[in-house]
């Protein structure tokens, strides 16, 4: 049986070529791991930005539904004329509402009396209204001036 003992110099080379094998398979897995962490990161900016686009376009399409029943209530062409009676109809019947939560108000506490905002009227001024007295007496100005 013939055995050969490896050379010092083979083994130094077979450890070089192994790590420099390593060394590149690490350096393309590092290439991919960039590359992937910059799809993902680019696929999350433009998830992003559809999710605001498509917030703001539900708030457009309310105000223009908001104002189109607004303007066109009365007269509304055929294909809205049912969503607006149903607008109608919905605001009709909160209005109703509040009217039943301000006498089950009254009959809670027939004491209290109401501002014509529908809340409780302490005698005293809503904390914007206060705090712009406050700032035009400051200021020096009165009510006459503003």
């Amino acid at each position: 049986m013939n055995t050969r003992k490896p050379d010092l110099s083979e083994i130094k080379e077979t450890v070089v070529n192994t790590a420099g094998v390593l060394l590149e398979k690490t350096r393309l897995l590092k290439d991919a791991a960039g590359e992937k962490a910059r799809i993902l990161t680019q696929k999350a900016k433009i998830r992003a930005e559809s999710a605001r686009n498509s917030s703001r376009l539900d708030r457009l399409y309310g105000d223009l539904g908001s104002l189109y029943y607004c303007i066109m209530k009365d007269c509304p062409d055929e294909q809205m004329r049912q969503l607006c009676e149903e607008i109608t109809v919905l605001l009709d019947r909160n209005e109703e509402l509040d009217r039943q939560l301000e006498e089950l108000r009254q009959i809670e506490d027939p004491a209290e009396e109401t501002d014509p905002d529908g809340g409780p009227d302490d005698g005293e001024a809503a904390p914007e209204e206060a705090a712009s007295e406050e700032s035009g007496e400051a200021s020096g100005e009165s009510e006459e001036t503003l």
